[in-house]
């Protein structure tokens, strides 16, 4: 097994146990909520639109924890720099995919069982959509540890709105779920107009591409110091 597929083994296999305990939390709540609380009150009409801002904010989180607790660690074992980076985001791609199909899988249960006024065909162009920002919070959070592992206390800073202004941009394409509703495949901006669901998807692809290359260029060059204690 290469050192990227390890890596990238290992991140996910703590992520995969956080992310369930994550959901089942979440399902917890939703379920007593759904059945105390009258829909319009709840202010969701489904399980994923439940819980998209939920998602989104445990990511960052735990892109928080992975920049922390696994990239200098693997360092210290040998692993480059490279390899540890390249695992890395292959785990947080497993992580965005994983919660998605889960998230997405119980709310097609749901519709299912207990009908809905959004068809079920409608959470297609969401689930993209909310798999690009899974893995653009994650890796903004990801960002604000090796940020400070990079440059110290004021790397943290920085990073800090770095991250901040990326998932400012990230909510502002994309848009978060409108009361009672999913995404659709329209998104209304400034002034009424609507900018069509594909060109959404381009716009957080080019978000995902620039922290991509951001986060690389903080870790992978050679002569980049690590702390590593």
């Amino acid at each position: 097994m290469s050192n990227k597929r390890k890596v990238a083994f290992d991140i996910f296999r703590f992520q995969f146990q956080w992310s369930f305990y994550f959901l089942v939390t979440l399902l917890t709540i939703y379920i007593v909520f759904q059945a105390f609380l009258p829909p319009i009150e709840l202010g969701y009409d489904t399980f994923f639109s439940f819980l998209c801002q939920s998602a989104k904010i445990f990511s960052l989180i735990v892109g928080i924890v992975a920049g922390g607790m696994f990239f200098s660690p693997f360092v210290r074992q040998g692993v480059t720099r490279k390899s540890a980076f390249t695992g890395n985001m292959i785990a947080a791609v497993l992580l965005s995919l994983f919660l998605m199909i889960i998230i997405t899988s119980l709310t097609v249960i749901e519709m299912l069982i207990f009908g809905s006024p959004s068809p079920v065909f409608g959470l297609l162009p969401s689930v993209l959509v909310m798999i690009l920002h899974v893995f653009i919070y994650y890796m903004a959070g990801w960002m604000i540890t090796t940020g400070y592992l990079r440059f110290g206390g004021f790397g943290i800073a920085a990073y800090i709105l770095l991250a901040l202004l990326i998932t400012m941009v990230t909510d502002t394409i994309g848009g978060t779920p409108a009361e009672n509703s999913l995404f659709g495949d329209l998104i209304n901006v400034t002034d009424g107009e609507l900018i069509p669901y594909v060109t959404i998807v381009v716009l957080l692809s080019i978000v995902t591409a620039i922290i991509l290359w951001i986060g690389k260029r903080t870790v992978a060059v050679a002569h980049a110091p690590i702390k590593l204690k």
